[in-house]
C-alpha cells in the first residue's frame, strides 16, 4: 500500500516549522529576519496557508524586533519577541496576536522576568523542558527562570499573571496530564530525576516514580547551601556552596564559574559538582552579574565590561563563603570554568594570585583572534570583542528559535 504525499511548501532560504493551528490548515514558520544580511541574527514568524500555499509575514503588525513562535490556540497566537534594545541579552516579552483582527498586545511589558529555563546542569540531556502551553481558551502556562528556580505562571489573554509553582527545583520535561495537572520530570540539588504531577491550581507536587532510588540510597550526596551576599556596588548576588561529603577540619575548595554568561546555576542536580564534593572539595557556585533570572539590569550590566564588576562579584563571593566556612583552607582554593567561565578563569589568574591552581576550558584567551571566529556567528564575537560595541543597539543580535531557553545560550 502506497501513501500519497504532497509538497506543501519549499523555499530557497532555511526555515523552521514551528507549529500548526487548530484548524490544521495554518502552519507557523520561522525565517531569518534579514535573509541576505549575515550580520542580522533576528527571526520572523510567517503564516502559511497549506491549501492556498500562500505565506503571510506578521512583521507589518508587530513592533520592530525579533520574534519566535511560542504557542497557538484557536485564533490566538503567542510569540516571544524583543526589540534588541540590549543586543542579544535583551529579555523577551510575550505577545498575543489575534489572527482574525490582527490586534497585538504585549502581555508582559510590566514584568522583568526571563522566560524559559536558563538553569545549567550536566546530568540530564535532550530534555524538552517546559513549553508555553495553552490551558484554556483564555489562559496558558508560562515557565520563568527566577533566582535559580524554574517557576510556573498561569497567564491570561487579559494580561493577568498568577504564580503557580515556586519550589526549589528544575523542571526537565513536562506534558499536560489533565486539565488540572501537569506531568513533569524534575530535579533538585539532591535528586537527579523524578517523575511527578503538579496540581495546576495549588502548585502541589506529587511524586510518581523515582528511577534512581536504589542507587541514590547507597551514595553520599552533598546538599548545597544556598546564600546571598553583597557583590560589587552593593548588589545582592546569589550562590550555592557544596561542602565535601565527608566532614574535614581543613579542606580545599573550587570556585567553579559557569558559562554564558546568560545562564545561571540553580536548584538542580549537578553531577560534576557532586564528584568534586565526594573527592573532598568544597564547591563554590556563584551567579555574578550577567546571568539570567535576576532582571534586565542584571543581565545587561556587563555588556562591554567583562572582567570588571563580574570579577569583583566572584571574589566577594569567595570572601563570603570563606567567612562562613573557616574549615576551607584558603591556601588551596582552586578556580575553574568553561566558555565565559573559562574567560573569567583566565582573567582571574591574570589579576590575582589568590588561587592555587586554575583549569580553563573552551575559553577565550585572546579577543583579537576570537574576532569573527565564533561558531555561534560573527555578531557574538564582534560584539563582545570591543567594549563599546556592546553598547550599540545594532550589535549582538541573536536568533530566536522555538526551542527551550537552554538551547539558545552559549554554555
Amino acid at each position: 500500500m502506497t501513501q500519497e504525499t504532497e509538497l506543501i511548501f519549499e523555499h530557497d532560504s532555511p526555515f523552521v516549522f514551528s507549529g500548526i493551528a487548530d484548524d490544521q490548515k495554518t502552519l507557523f514558520l520561522t525565517f531569518d529576519k534579514e535573509e541576505e544580511d549575515e550580520w542580522d541574527y533576528g527571526s520572523k514568524v510567517c503564516l502559511l496557508d497549506s491549501q492556498t500555499k500562500k505565506t503571510e509575514s506578521l512583521e507589518n503588525i508587530l513592533p520592530e524586533g525579533t520574534y519566535a513562535f511560542a504557542a497557538a490556540r484557536n485564533d490566538q497566537l503567542l510569540l516571544l519577541g524583543n526589540d534588541l534594545s540590549y543586543g542579544f541579552v535583551t529579555l523577551d516579552d510575550l505577545f498575543l496576536v489575534d489572527l482574525k483582527t490582527k490586534a497585538v498586545k504585549n502581555l508582559s511589558q510590566d514584568l522583568d522576568i526571563a522566560f524559559g529555563n536558563a538553569i545549567i546542569s550536566d546530568f540530564q540531556q535532550k530534555n524538552r523542558g517546559v513549553a508555553i502551553t495553552w490551558l484554556t481558551d483564555d489562559t496558558f502556562l508560562v515557565p520563568v527562570t527566577e533566582h535559580g528556580k524554574l517557576q510556573l505562571y498561569r497567564a491570561s489573554i487579559q494580561g493577568e499573571w498568577t504564580k503557580l509553582l515556586d519550589e526549589k527545583m528544575d523542571i526537565l520535561d513536562a506534558a499536560i496530564y489533565s486539565e488540572a495537572k501537569l506531568a513533569v520530570a524534575y530535579a533538585t540539588p539532591t535528586i537527579p530525576s523524578r517523575l511527578g504531577l503538579i496540581d495546576l491550581t495549588s502548585g502541589e507536587v506529587t511524586d510518581l516514580y523515582d528511577p534512581n532510588q536504589a542507587v541514590m540510597s547507597q551514595l553520599a550526596i552533598s546538599k548545597p547551601e544556598a546564600f546571598w551576599y553583597e557583590g560589587a556596588d552593593g548588589w545582592q548576588i546569589q550562590g550555592w556552596y557544596l561542602p565535601p561529603t565527608e566532614t574535614q577540619e581543613s579542606h580545599p575548595a573550587i570556585l567553579y564559574i559557569h558559562g554564558g554568561p546568560q545562564v545561571c546555576y540553580g536548584e538542580t542536580f549537578f553531577h560534576e559538582m557532586q564528584v568534586h564534593a565526594a573527592n573532598g572539595y568544597g564547591v563554590i557556585l556563584l551567579n555574578p552579574r550577567g546571568g539570567q533570572g535576576y532582571g534586565q539590569t542584571f543581565v545587561k550590566s556587563i555588556l562591554g565590561d567583562y572582567g570588571n564588576k563580574d570579577y569583583q562579584d566572584l571574589l566577594l563571593g569567595v570572601d563570603a563563603v570563606v567567612a562562613n566556612h573557616p574549615e576551607i583552607d584558603t591556601n588551596t582554593i582552586h578556580v575553574a570554568g568553561g566558555s565565559y567561565g573559562g574567560f573569567m578563569t583566565n582573567w582571574i589568574v591574570g589579576h590575582t594570585d589568590r588561587f592555587c591552581a586554575a583549569v580553563t576550558q573552551r575559553s577565550i584567551s585572546n579577543w583579537i583572534s576570537f574576532y569573527g571566529t565564533s561558531d555561534i556567528g560573527p555578531a557574538l564575537s564582534n560584539s563582545n570583542c570591543c567594549g563599546n560595541l556592546m553598547r550599540s543597539k545594532d550589535f549582538g543580535r541573536c536568533r530566536l528559535w522555538p526551542m527551550p531557553a537552554k538551547s539558545r545560550h552559549l554554555h
